[in-house]
């Protein structure tokens, strides 16, 4: 948005600049049109027009050198006569029209030379426009692209991270379960053995009541036998 403005803005400013050479020169070829007072001569005219033009020095040039090719002409022509002579005033007065024709010439020249320059300053500033887009453009991707890197960075260092946690966490477990394993069969071998103890006290206790019972039995007798 701001590029497209920037460059309607200097766009603009191309064309002021454009209509104000178009305007400077009309102003040129008015003053070159309009009857001098008391018939001056086409020198003063000439001079009027360097003045006027003095911040073109192509302009100034080329009218002075015509003005004085035209001069030359016409006292040749005139076999050295003065210029306030009759004969002369033919060829004086076509002088002007010579001159505005050569000063619309060089303008039309130099208006041709601006438009071209101006085109080109335009198309330069949109080129420099464009580059300068492009470049954004190009750094922005790369700013993305960056940013796409990190993230990814970051991404795999936390994928690592739990990865090793799983890791620890399933040792941990395998430990805890290895523990439990060991502890049940301690359990086991313990409970098998006081299952065999308390046979063994089972089978102990049947025989010391079989001998209890053997025992009052003969404790029996011995009583009967007593009595008799």
């Amino acid at each position: 948005m701001d590029a497209t403005k920037n460059k309607n803005e200097k766009f603009r400013c191309a064309r002021i600049d454009m209509l104000h050479h178009e305007w400077e020169m009309e102003r040129l070829l008015a003053m070159l049109e309009q009857p001098t007072k008391h018939q001056r001569q086409p020198q003063a005219a000439t001079s009027s027009v360097a003045a006027s033009s003095s911040q073109n020095r192509r302009l100034s040039t080329s009218t002075n050198s015509t003005s004085a090719t035209s001069n030359t002409t016409a006292a040749t022509t005139n076999g050295g006569r003065s210029s306030h002579q009759p004969a002369a005033s033919g060829k004086r007065k076509r002088e002007p029209q010579n001159l505005l024709s050569t000063v619309r010439r060089e303008l039309n020249e130099q208006s041709r030379y601006r438009e071209i320059h101006a085109s080109e300053r335009f198309l330069q500033q949109q080129l420099d426009a464009e580059k300068e887009a492009r470049r954004l453009e190009r750094d922005e991707r790369t700013a993305l692209n960056n940013q796409v890197e990190r993230l990814q960075c970051r991404n795999d260092e936390t994928l690592q991270r739990f990865e090793a946690q799983k890791e620890r966490l399933v040792r941990q477990h395998e430990e805890v379960i290895a523990r439990m394993k060991a502890k049940n069969s301690e359990l086991k071998t313990k409970i098998e053995t006081l299952q065999e103890k308390l046979a063994d006290e089972r089978d102990k206790s049947r025989g010391l009541e079989n001998a209890n019972a053997k025992l009052e039995i003969q404790l029996a007798g011995s009583r009967g036998f007593s009595k008799h």
